[in-house]
């Protein structure tokens, strides 16, 4: 279904009643989810102590499941949009 927008009408970031782009919507999540993992990532290598290495260790691989559920979610919107939902 590549190209194709996955949309419909609703309220998010807008007013409602505004088109939105699904699929576009999810693949922005997502990259947000990749970015805050880094950001995690360094915070890791940054920290001094082995707690707070760990801690930020778990929170980065929290964004990966936040990015899991978001792929999942483009599938099922995939889904949808051809009718096998």
């Amino acid at each position: 279904m590549e190209g194709a927008p996955l949309s419909c009408n609703d309220t998010v970031g807008g007013t409602k009643g505004d088109n939105v782009d699904w699929k576009a919507f999810i693949r922005s999540a997502m990259a947000d989810e990749e970015a805050a993992k880094a950001k995690y990532e360094q915070a890791a290598e940054a920290a001094n102590t082995p707690a707070v290495k760990e801690v930020f260790r778990k929170l980065a691989y929290e964004e990966d499941l936040h990015y899991a559920l978001l792929l999942q979610f483009e599938k099922d919107l995939e889904s949808l949009a051809e009718g096998k939902k």
